[in-house]
């Protein structure tokens, strides 16, 4: 008799190296380094916030073109998410380019993760008052990264994404930017994801890009029974 046996293997995904950065590029053009981690299904994210009267072009990382998931024109700044999938391990460039020459500061956060795919929802929502919530649709192991961009001061404001306090940083650069990341992988559904700030005359955005889990992977193993 033939019988069968079946495992699911999951890999959690596990937040990797971050580098944030903020600049005067005074060029068409702004490099800096990021140091990608070693692992199976790597990605890698960064969220670029600036002035609105400056544009990208194209981002790469180690020459390989990202791909752009949110560029947006709004109230604060201007603001957006690129991705790669399977980044080159090790340090290496990150190249920003522009429209035309940018004499405004550029806040940037790159972040790698290990054990995730590409292609997650995106969410954007210009500013609205504080806390600014939204609820996200997203798949069952998933993690989110959170950008708010806000004219005041975050402060020691918690923000929150699916009933957990992240840790964000806060970049200068007039206005303010915010990223974070959660570390607890979601369930599938709806995900409440909430910007804020110590100042509630200031109003704040909210974008999310999911970073998916690798989805599961079923092996089939062949037991004979006497």
């Amino acid at each position: 008799i033939w019988n069968y046996k079946y495992k699911r293997t999951v890999m959690a995904i596990v937040v990797g190296n971050k580098t944030t950065n903020v600049k005067t590029p005074a060029s068409t053009q702004m490099t800096f380094n990021h140091t990608q981690d070693s692992g199976d299904n790597r990605v890698l994210v960064i969220a670029i916030s600036m002035n609105k009267a400056n544009n990208t072009t194209t981002v790469k990382y180690n020459g390989i073109n990202m791909t752009q998931r949110l560029k947006y024109k709004g109230s604060v700044s201007r603001w957006g998410f690129w991705e790669l999938e399977n980044p080159p391990t090790g340090t290496n460039q990150v190249k920003i380019n522009f429209t035309a020459q940018n004499w405004n500061k550029v806040g940037t956060q790159v972040q790698s993760f290990t054990g995730a795919t590409i292609g997650g929802n995106v969410g954007n929502n210009d500013v609205a008052s504080v806390p600014h919530t939204r609820n996200r649709t997203v798949s069952n192991g998933s993690l989110i990264m959170l950008m708010g961009v806000c004219t005041g001061n975050f402060g020691t404001s918690n923000w929150v994404i699916d009933g957990n306090n992240i840790t964000k940083n806060t970049l200068s650069l007039g206005h303010r930017m915010g990223v974070g990341v959660s570390t607890i992988p979601s369930s599938a559904g709806s995900v409440a994801c909430t910007t804020t700030s110590v100042d509630n005359t200031h109003d704040i955005t909210n974008q999310t890009l999911e970073i998916k889990e690798v989805p599961t992977v079923v092996s089939r193993r062949r037991i004979i029974t006497v």
